[in-house]
């Protein structure tokens, strides 16, 4: 059996039965150090929301409901390296997207997965206009945290940010990007472990921006 990119798109999931599909991506599991450190930034983040006031809805006269709208934090993966195609969305639809989720689902924090440390910081600026705080894995682990960061490689750093989107109250990615659909389609699990309503770009839990083509999402494993 081949573990490389030829096999991605080979095997559809709906020739598997669904108990299968669901399970088959957890068969392998994340490095210890990578799910501690992303234990580390899910907890500080959520700390952050609980203390610190958030946006909340100030037409709902539901109390219960703000508070739950408010809880946790808005995970983006913002994909705007180098190697990113044409045709896949530019930094500024991905950043209209993010702060438009951000403001209609009531969340003030965001946290911003990317390999591009300049955009983040873009995006970080534009985000403060807004009144919404941003982070990343490199504005909440402290200096002895970062350590063990920076002797990662790209990927294995891409596991902890992974694992923090994973986590997250809402999502946003990019549906041309298998890591950004991975995270969307696990995250559908949750709400429909029956699959009886596909994930296509958008469900309660995250959206995808871009117009990548309903059969694309089609061959993509949880």
């Amino acid at each position: 059996m081949r573990l490389d990119s030829h096999n991605l798109y080979e095997w559809t999931p709906d020739l598997d039965k669904r108990p299968v599909v669901n399970s088959f991506g957890h068969l392998v599991k994340f490095r210890p150090d990578c799910r501690a450190l992303a234990s580390v930034i899910v907890s500080r983040l959520m700390a952050n929301a609980t203390s610190n006031p958030t946006l909340l809805d100030s037409t709902s006269s539901n109390s219960t409901e703000m508070i739950s709208q408010s809880d946790g934090y808005l995970g983006v993966h913002l994909r705007t390296e180098k190697d990113v195609p044409a045709h896949w969305p530019k930094f500024d639809k991905q950043a209209d997207l993010t702060f438009k989720r951000a403001l209609d689902k009531g969340l003030k924090h965001i946290y911003v997965a990317t390999g591009d440390e300049d955009q983040f910081v873009k995006m970080r600026d534009l985000a403060a206009e807004k009144g919404l705080l941003i982070e990343s894995k490199w504005t909440m682990l402290h200096d002895d945290e970062q350590y063990w960061v920076k002797s990662m490689t790209f990927d294995q750093e891409a596991e902890i940010d992974y694992l923090v989107l994973l986590k997250s109250k809402q999502f946003v990615g990019n549906c041309y990007s298998s890591f950004s659909t991975k995270i969307a389609l696990s995250r559908h699990l949750a709400i429909d472990p029956d699959w009886k309503d596909p994930f296509k770009l958008s469900d309660s839990l995250s959206q995808l921006g871009g117009g990548a083509p309903f059969s694309y999402l089609t061959m993509i494993w949880p």
